[in-house]
């Protein structure tokens, strides 16, 4: 399944056609300019249409590349991912307008030994969290990654200090790293995309129980995202 890996800033302008094709446009530019030159100090040609092909040529020539460079970004965006999460939080909410319960969700990737947070998370105004990077086994993602099947927990301390000793003993968060997490969560959900697994949708919310059953209609609207979501994947990002 073909999800898009996240790029930071530096290897997108590393591995973008544009960051070469640039310079080698520009020194065949000045170097036909150059020719051309010599063919007018000879009275060979007139300047008028020199320097006309030469401003076509070199016009012509960036803006392919930089079309080139748009649909290279466009193939490799995340924003329709993250389109597939507003339209999944949408039908989770329904016509519930409750601001508290703050629905959150954001998919991982799989890299290696670690989970990439691949998208933003849809539903806050946090930002900045792509990129992010987890342990492969640790929390509700962890668990959803290794059984392959749908994960649901809801918080089961009240007090932060032992709230943060049950995501240290029985989730497999390091104590700096349970610390981190948003201490306002009640419930959580991990659903893994694709087979095998390649990453993992995830949500939590400020709401206990938010996720119901195991027959509840949110769940099975989850499930259902995740086989849409790595439908569109393959498609999208062959």
């Amino acid at each position: 399944m073909p999800i898009p890996y996240h790029r930071s800033l530096k290897k997108r302008i590393f591995t973008s056609s544009l960051t070469y094709d640039i310079p080698i446009t520009v020194g065949a530019t000045v170097a036909a300019i150059a020719g051309a030159s010599k063919l007018w100090k000879d009275e060979r040609i007139s300047a008028y249409w020199l320097i006309a092909a030469a401003v076509v040529v070199f016009v012509s020539t960036i803006s392919k590349h930089i079309a080139k460079h748009v649909t290279e970004e466009e193939k490799h965006s995340i924003h329709p991912l993250e389109g597939c999460l507003e339209t999944l939080r949408a039908v989770l909410l329904g016509d519930d307008v409750d601001e508290n319960i703050e629905l959150r969700l954001c998919i991982h990737r799989i890299e290696k030994k670690e989970l990439v947070q691949l998208t933003e998370y849809c539903g806050t105004n946090c930002s900045n969290k792509v990129g992010r990077r987890i342990s492969v086994r640790a929390g509700i993602t962890g668990k959803a990654i290794r059984t392959g099947q749908f994960q649901v927990s809801n918080r089961k301390e009240v007090d932060q200090r032992a709230h943060l000793d049950d995501m240290v003993k029985n989730f497999g968060f390091s104590r700096s790293e349970a610390e981190r997490m948003k201490p306002d969560r009640e419930s959580w959900a991990a659903m893994p995309i694709g087979d095998p697994v390649e990453a993992v949708l995830f949500l939590d919310t400020r709401s206990r129980g938010f996720f119901g059953n195991s027959n509840s209609n949110r769940r099975k609207a989850i499930m259902s995202a995740s086989m849409g979501i790595a439908e569109f994947t393959r498609r999208r990002y062959r």
